[in-house]
């Protein structure tokens, strides 16, 4: 049986509570840091206050930590008077998982120290091994494998679905084809290249996401050249078509940095639905051949790069 104390107090010493204060602002003292729990205990999408970054999934459990800041210390104090077994386990399962969110941000400042360091010494885009970071967009970019295998993932199998989903040579649909469905984003680029990346932690990290494009900001198509988001809002976010060598139409073929390795010189998809004639069963493409937008049907089979935002 757990001794009964009259307060539980985790105390951080005061060097490590100066290391998070590129982290926790002053906003954030006497708060709140709101995490989900996995079933292996580990910390997912921790916010602060109330609000995770992202809703909790069914198989993970909300966890709302009390946090009071000083300015020589930062504290976890969980009231215990009187407090049952449960309560005192329910503490403990608190104070440990603030130990590792802590530690998980104090490791997550050194990667962005590091990673602004690497900025300042280069021109664009830095390597970080199976990503890329653009240091000018803040987006962290999928790096593909080679089709001939070299980099592993069965990329030189005869059968495309026995290759990785990383593979250059695979290919994936936006949405299936359907009658009268709204050809919403239920394709493979979602339910199984997105699916599986996220799935597996691609890079250390589950928030991957087809990247947006802003297809009003050229002439795009002979049909027209708007586009909505998956939230219906307009597309007026560049994302895709920033990685294109400028300027463009580009000579070299695939037209992107060759620090992003293998690249398909086709289309890739977009997760921008096209609208005007053709609209809803039609998305945007960037070609990598030409460096210009092209509207595909959604059923159809084509590249995908997968992005995400970093801070």
């Amino acid at each position: 049986m757990l001794q009964k104390p009259k307060a539980l107090l985790v105390v951080v010493s005061t060097t490590f509570a100066i290391v998070l204060g590129g982290i926790l602002s002053a906003a954030d003292a006497q708060s709140t840091i709101t995490c989900c729990v996995t079933n292996k205990g580990k910390l997912k999408n921790c916010g602060f206050e109330n609000n995770p970054r992202k809703e909790c999934k069914k198989d993970q459990t909300l966890v709302t930590i009390p946090i009071l800041a000083t300015t020589d210390q930062l504290s976890l104090e969980v009231s215990l008077l009187e407090a049952t077994d449960e309560e005192l386990m329910a503490a403990d399962k608190k104070a440990k998982a603030a130990a590792a969110l802590l530690s998980q941000r104090v490791e997550e400042l050194e990667e962005q120290v590091d990673l602004v360091g690497e900025c300042l010494s280069t021109d664009r885009y830095v390597d970080l091994g199976l990503t890329v970071y653009d240091c000018r967009t803040q987006l962290e970019w999928e790096k593909k494998l080679p089709a001939d295998g070299s980099g592993g993932g069965n990329c030189d199998a005869s059968n495309e679905e026995d290759r990785d989903v990383r593979c250059v040579n695979r290919f994936f649909t936006w949405s299936t084809q359907c009658v009268g469905c709204g050809y919403p984003p239920d394709g493979t680029a979602f339910t199984e290249f997105l699916a599986t990346l996220n799935a597996d932690e691609f890079a250390g990290h589950d928030d991957w996401r087809i990247p947006e494009a802003h297809p009003g900001a050229q002439q795009a198509g002979p049909r027209g050249n708007g586009g909505v988001k998956l939230d219906g809002s307009s597309a007026d976010t560049a994302e895709l078509e920033t990685i294109l060598l400028e300027p463009f139409p580009c000579g070299p073929t695939p037209c992107i940095d060759p620090i992003f390795g293998a690249t398909n010189p086709g289309e890739h998809w977009t997760s921008i639905e096209f609208v005007g004639r053709g609209a809803p069963a039609v998305a945007w493409t960037v070609g990598f051949a030409s460096g210009v937008f092209i509207d595909i049907s959604k059923p159809n089979r084509r590249s995908v790069r997968a992005v995400r935002s970093r801070p």
